[in-house]
């Protein structure tokens, strides 16, 4: 059995980047949590979960002696329970806060009590580079000039 949850706990290790990368691109586009978000949380508790259970099992099979397991049972139990508090309490207190906060400090997501823009107007607001700029010059304009503030001729809205 330790072979087996190794190898499954090795292939949890090897998505959770993938899962973390999708998360963050859908995340900075929808500033909300998305499919991706919830693929990596979970991965991330089986994971951590797998491997400690994954120590005992190969603490049993190299024969360990069992003050040596009882120990790693000790500690990576109480590791695991205050892991677990830490991950609910952080989970309480974004939904009491609301789960756009980071979205809206970042100014993906407006105020509290104000609807959320749809897809399409959030790809409204996108300004696409001239073909004559350069890729900074494009890059200054998508994010709004190195100063925050609206270019000559720019009368849309910034959200």
């Amino acid at each position: 059995m330790h072979p087996i949850l190794g190898i499954v706990t090795l292939v949890t290790l090897l998505l959770q980047p993938i899962f973390g990368w999708m998360h963050h691109r859908r995340f900075k586009a929808l500033g909300r949590r998305t499919f991706w978000s919830h693929m990596h949380i979970w991965n991330g508790r089986f994971g951590i979960t797998g491997g400690i259970v994954n120590g005992v099992l190969g603490l049993q099979l190299a024969n360990a002696p069992k003050n040596l397991r009882i120990a790693y049972i000790a500690v990576a139990a109480v590791m695991w329970v205050l892991w677990a508090a830490c991950a609910i309490v952080s989970e309480v207190r974004r939904r009491r806060k609301g789960s756009s906060a980071p979205a809206r400090r970042a100014g993906v997501v407006p105020a509290a009590g104000s609807r959320r823009p749809s897809f399409v107007e959030t790809k409204r607001h996108v300004v696409a580079p001239k073909a004559s700029m350069t890729s900074q010059e494009s890059g200054a304009r998508r994010s709004g000039g190195s100063r925050g503030s609206a270019r000559s001729g720019d009368t849309r809205e910034r959200v």
